[in-house]
């Protein structure tokens, strides 16, 4: 979660409506700098964006249409009223089924905490060098926020990010794997050796007692939730 401030000066909104961007002719207004703060981008690559002047890269001409999106959503749930308060999650995964539930559950919930107001950012990556990662961690620790939710792998790249990032008195929390070596202050998500040995008991009850060779795969080692998965996995089976 980061502070927003919800500058008042015109000057600061998007240039006519009708000189920009089409998804930012199709609503109201919307504050440069509120959409840079969104998309974590500078107010001059928001601004060659929405204006079309070129020399940016179509992701990041995505993002910007995103990040519109996001802050109008939020506004209108928020009825931008009380205290302007940001949550923001970083994520290894790009917007998948799960991922887009999860965001919309947390947007839900959000304007059942009045008189605070939370905005949500996001950044999610199909893939992402470790290296990368920890400088977005931060990245965001520097520019300031309340709050970090985090889905990362289990590495030391990432849990000395982490560390820095509370150093800075900003509360990370881990969500579905954990960092747990880290100073992280929560995990919220399954208990995973529990889902492990679960899906085990369920396929040795769709077996009975016939003998079988099971194939277990991962998408990645990096994930202590997957890990433990497995470990679950194997270790109901030995038992059965």
């Amino acid at each position: 979660m980061e502070v927003s401030i919800r500058a008042r000066d015109q000057q600061d909104y998007c240039a006519d409506p009708s000189k920009t961007h089409q998804a930012v002719a199709r609503g109201p207004p919307v504050l440069i700098k509120e959409i840079a703060l969104q998309a974590g981008l500078s107010e001059a690559t928001v601004d060659r964006v929405l204006n079309t002047r070129g020399g940016v890269r179509g992701h990041t001409a995505e993002r910007v249409k995103q990040a519109i999106r996001e802050v109008r959503g939020q506004s209108e749930q928020a009825g931008l009223t009380g205290r302007k308060v940001c949550r923001r999650r970083s994520s290894c995964r790009r917007r998948t089924a799960s991922s887009e539930a999860m965001r919309v559950a947390l947007e839900d919930e959000m304007p059942t905490l009045r008189p605070a107001v939370f905005r949500a950012r996001y950044h999610f990556n199909e893939v992402v060098r470790l290296a990368d990662l920890a400088a977005l961690i931060d990245r965001i620790g520097a520019r300031g926020t309340h709050g970090l939710f985090l889905k990362a792998p289990d590495e030391p790249e990432i849990v000395s990010a982490v560390d820095r990032v509370v150093a800075r008195a900003i509360p990370v929390v881990t969500l579905v794997t954990d960092v747990p070596n880290s100073r992280r202050v929560a995990y919220i998500g399954m208990d995973n050796r529990a889902a492990g040995e679960t899906a085990a008991y369920l396929i040795g009850e769709w077996l009975g007692g016939a003998k079988a060779k099971i194939l277990a795969t991962l998408s990645s080692n990096r994930f202590r939730g997957e890990e433990e998965r497995e470990i679950g996995f194997r270790r109901a089976l030995r038992t059965r």
